[in-house]
């Protein structure tokens, strides 16, 4: 005897007239709260920015009129391009001018010379001027810049809603890695600036947005002018 309880086979269009009626809404509804958030957090909503890390240049000028010395200690007597030097490293010094003529510099110390000193502890990148040449007073002599970033500068755009606040936590990471940091955004520009060309998608567009200032961890040394993605 047959078994009457034997169910009648649907077919496969049936089942999918039975998907579309019962559950395609439903799918579809979630899906667009999918892509809606997705607009929001990554067209809308303020999500990844550029930032660079600080580059703190100090450029030092000759204290005086008159010739520049060498320098007993350091290499060859003369700064080289990216020499490593101390904060209060003696950079410059200058035998003074003297009515009718100079002293000749010498490699010894001059108690008379005039000397200037390294406000940081960084690199020279730059040398205007060597020993035995005369410079006048605020002529640049050497560049030098800090070898660790301590905040990075970036910019929200102005055509973003959300405005980012004092206090908020950030995620960083540098191009092209998948490690990310934290920082903080300890400070808030007052006005909205041109943007720099670094820091935009198309550098051939003008765009403009509010300054932030975010510290960098103790444990991370990043180098100077390093440019770091920034998602909020």
């Amino acid at each position: 005897m047959p078994d009457a309880l034997d169910r009648i086979p649907i077919s496969a269009a049936n089942r999918w007239r039975i998907f579309c009626h019962d559950f395609l809404p439903a799918v579809s509804f979630f899906m667009l709260l999918g892509i809606l958030g997705w607009i929001w957090k990554y067209q809308v909503g303020l999500s990844h920015v550029l930032g660079e890390v600080e580059t703190i240049r100090i450029a030092i000028s000759s204290p005086a009129n008159g010739v520049l010395q060498e320098l007993p200690g350091v290499d060859n007597n003369y700064w080289k391009m990216f020499d490593q030097v101390n904060i209060d490293d003696i950079v410059v010094r200058i035998e003074p001018f003297v009515m009718g003529g100079t002293v000749a510099p010498t490699a010894t110390e001059d108690p008379e010379a005039v000397k200037a000193y390294s406000p940081i502890n960084g690199t020279i990148v730059e040398i205007h001027r060597w020993p035995g040449q005369f410079v006048r007073r605020g002529d640049p002599i050497l560049t030098i810049v800090a070898n660790k970033g301590h905040f990075i500068l970036s910019h929200v755009p102005e055509s973003q809603i959300q405005i980012p606040h004092r206090g908020d936590k950030v995620s960083m990471r540098i191009p092209g890695s998948v490690s990310t940091f934290e920082g903080t955004i300890d400070r808030i520009g007052p006005i909205v600036v041109r943007m720099p060309a670094r820091q935009v998608p198309t550098p051939d567009v003008d765009l403009y947005g509010l300054p932030i200032h975010i510290t960098v961890p103790e444990n991370y040394n990043l180098r100077p002018g390093t440019l770091v993605e920034i998602q909020f």
